[in-house]
């Protein structure tokens, strides 16, 4: 049987325009509408199965509970921004959604 070194490395799947952000340092969180959250801190993954990352901290949150702050940590301007790109990827959205907030660092 495998060890967790044996184990692949977790991929995460990020648009060009997001990635730049992240190789600049402009973006260090992604927040993610998912029913339940496979990463957690301290574990090490692949952003578009190129670029190893190491995630902070997980937290699980409502869209109303966001911050600004978070916002543009995830590479947004506004909250609008934010929105409307979240709804372009998984559709209707209400306030009270479930999502996490993925804080990581490139290593």
């Amino acid at each position: 049987m495998g060890n967790d070194k044996e184990r692949k490395m977790r991929n995460i799947f990020i648009k060009d325009k997001y990635l730049s952000l992240i190789l600049n340092g402009q973006k260090t969180q992604t927040i993610r509408k998912w029913k339940q959250c496979f990463l957690m801190p301290g574990e090490k993954f692949l952003f578009n199965f190129q670029y190893q990352a190491e995630v902070m901290k997980v937290e699980k949150k409502t869209i109303s509970e966001l911050t600004d702050e978070e916002i543009r940590q995830d590479g947004f301007k506004t909250r609008k921004e934010f929105i409307s790109d979240l709804t372009n990827i998984y559709g209707k959205l209400e306030y009270d959604d479930k999502i996490f907030v993925i804080t990581f660092k490139l290593i």
